[in-house]
C-alpha cells in the first residue's frame, strides 16, 4: 500500500470503529464499492481487532501499567 492509502485506512479504521457491529457492516459495505483496497485492509484489522479484545481502542498507557517502575 502507498502511502496515501496507509494514511486513508487509518482515517476508515477510527471511523469503523466508532460504529458498532451492524452499522460497521453497513459502513464498510459501502467503502468497498469504491475502495475495495482499503476495504479489505481495514477489515483485516478489524478482525485483529476483535481478536485481541479491543487493543486498537485502548491507549498505550493501559497496557503499561506496572511495567515501569515509578
Amino acid at each position: 500500500m502507498k502511502t496515501d492509502d496507509w494514511q486513508r485506512a487509518e482515517e476508515v479504521l477510527d471511523e469503523a470503529l466508532e460504529f458498532d457491529t451492524g452499522p460497521r457492516r453497513d459502513f464498510l459495505d459501502s467503502i468497498s464499492k469504491t475502495e475495495p483496497e482499503i476495504h479489505r485492509e481495514v477489515k483485516s484489522l478489524l478482525t485483529w481487532e476483535d481478536a485481541s479484545e479491543g487493543f486498537l481502542q485502548n491507549h498505550a498507557v493501559a497496557y503499561s501499567d506496572g511495567l515501569i517502575d515509578d
